[in-house]
């Protein structure tokens, strides 16, 4: 049994960054379950912090004060963080129409539920990466990128990918980066921009480090986590 939903309302776009000095913006939380996603009763509206020139410099992903409004009936979601500046929003109760607000009133999403019989997106199975490379850093530029090449294109319904220390003490992700194209083989897992905030408790990604890899789709469902796999560098 499946809830859907439609995400109505809230999209932000990223500029990119001129050269020269950085405006040096703040983070701000938003809605990133796209429209037209499916959620099934254990999932919920997953909510990211993203660079904002209005922005604060803590991770802004838990807001508290957020409601789910349906018609006269106001409840707290349940937040699960997923990884910094990554979490879920999810009621407490069985809904068909809710308004997620913030402190002041404003919608910050509109989610429509209803009951329909499909099958669970494919998250079941972990990602697949070739190789792990970080490219070489640009003469004078501290910016950096690490790109994984898999054997398949992330499947659908994905809008994220998780990153986590291979054998390491915790298991919970260190970083993610948003997808776009579900049709490449070659993904950033994790970039640098000297005019962007660090969300914090990020951990960066290096040659030399072991990683493992997990999808994060629309639903907020974390995949199975990929074998570990070596980061290089760029010849």
């Amino acid at each position: 049994m499946k809830l859907a939903f439609a995400v109505l309302a809230l999209g932000l776009a990223a500029s990119p960054a001129a050269a020269g000095p950085c405006l040096e913006p703040g983070l701000m939380p938003i809605v990133i379950s796209p429209l037209g996603a499916t959620i099934d009763q254990f999932g919920g509206v997953v909510v990211a912090a993203v660079p904002w020139r209005e922005g604060v410099n803590e991770d802004p992903v838990v807001q508290p004060t957020w409601e789910f409004v349906e018609g006269k009936q106001r409840g707290k979601p349940k937040i699960t963080v997923i990884a910094p500046g990554l979490a879920v929003y999810a009621p407490k109760a069985p809904v068909q129409a809710l308004e997620l607000q913030d402190k002041t009133g404003r919608a910050v999403g509109r989610v429509k539920f209803q009951f329909q019989n499909t099958d669970d997106m494919p998250m079941d199975a972990a990602p697949r990466p070739t190789a792990v490379i970080q490219a070489k850093k640009a003469r004078m530029s501290s910016n950096d990128t690490v790109t994984a090449t898999l054997a398949e294109a992330p499947p659908a319904g994905t809008i994220a990918v998780l990153v986590r220390a291979a054998g390491g003490k915790t298991t919970a992700p260190r970083s993610w980066n948003r997808l776009y194209d579900l049709k490449t083989t070659k993904i950033v897992v994790y970039a640098y921009d000297r005019c962007e905030p660090v969300i914090p408790g990020t951990v960066a990604t290096k040659a030399g480090d072991k990683i493992e890899l997990a999808w994060l789709d629309a639903e907020g469902h974390v995949s199975l986590w990929s074998p570990a796999i070596a980061v290089t560098a760029e010849k």
